[in-house]
């Protein structure tokens, strides 16, 4: 448990994500039925009843190679934001990049945002914040960064959907986003498993993997970080309640 910032009002993050039979999708309750993705042939997301009726199914493939739906977050309006991350292979190898979509109660878009520019970047999470903008959180083989390798990127972006700020952190090697948990009126936690021996999150003195928890405030700024002496993967989840930070986790010894 670590202790967070005090915050203005009590708060908690939804469940956690409730796993379906297929492996490849996950159910999401929104409070009148369950979002689910599926990858059996058209990316596409489900909406079902309690029951377990279908009440619509919407694809977006946009006629992208390999593309792959990720991320799938509720808004407060009963609508929804997720990441679409996209694959193309060339013969210099093969690149990614991701969109951020954001839809209505059925499934309909209302604005789609392509990083483009950004290949290599790989979205963890997206939040609604701060009213009707949201904040991004993944890993980006920035070229601008350290050395081309993997770095922490941080967006939010604006009701529409344009890109407001974004930062990148990171160091001389690989530093990734696991997880991430929303403290409402501070900022986001990051799980982040860093191999750099400088940088944002000097932490290894021989290039092995540690964990470091972060947490950044609205404005994409670093706060604070703590380094564990292990590299542990909180995989089983990131809840913030009461004032605190609660992880589950397992430890390769």
């Amino acid at each position: 448990i670590f202790t967070m910032p005090p915050h203005p009002r009590r708060d908690t993050l939804p469940e956690n994500m409730t796993f379906a039979s297929d492996a490849m999708a996950y159910g999401i309750d929104t409070g009148d039925g369950w979002l689910c993705r599926s990858h059996d042939e058209t990316p596409a997301i489900i909406k079902y009843s309690y029951d377990g009726e279908i009440i619509w199914r919407r694809e977006y493939a946009y006629e992208l190679e390999y593309p792959y739906i990720d991320a799938v977050t509720p808004a407060a309006d009963g609508g929804f934001v997720f990441v679409l991350d996209q694959g193309s292979a060339s013969d210099v190898g093969y690149t990614r990049f991701a969109s951020i979509i954001r839809c209505d109660r059925e499934g309909r878009e209302i604005w789609r945002t392509a990083f483009e520019d950004h290949m290599g970047l790989r979205f963890r999470s997206v939040f609604e914040w701060q009213g009707e903008s949201f904040l991004a959180v993944g890993t980006w083989q920035n070229p601008n960064g350290h050395d081309s390798l993997d770095d922490v990127y941080l967006c939010t972006l604006s009701s529409e959907g344009s890109v407001v700020k974004e930062a990148h952190y990171g160091g001389s090697d690989f530093d990734r986003v696991r997880q991430a948990a929303i403290f409402d009126g501070c900022g986001v936690v990051l799980d982040i498993s860093t191999q750099s021996k400088d940088g944002d999150f000097s932490a290894s003195g021989d290039g092995y993997p540690v964990s470091v928890m972060a947490m950044f405030d609205g404005e994409l700024n670093l706060q604070w970080y703590h380094v564990l002496d292990w590299d542990i993967y909180f995989e089983g989840g990131m809840i913030v309640k009461d004032n605190e930070l609660y992880l589950a986790q397992y430890r390769y010894e």
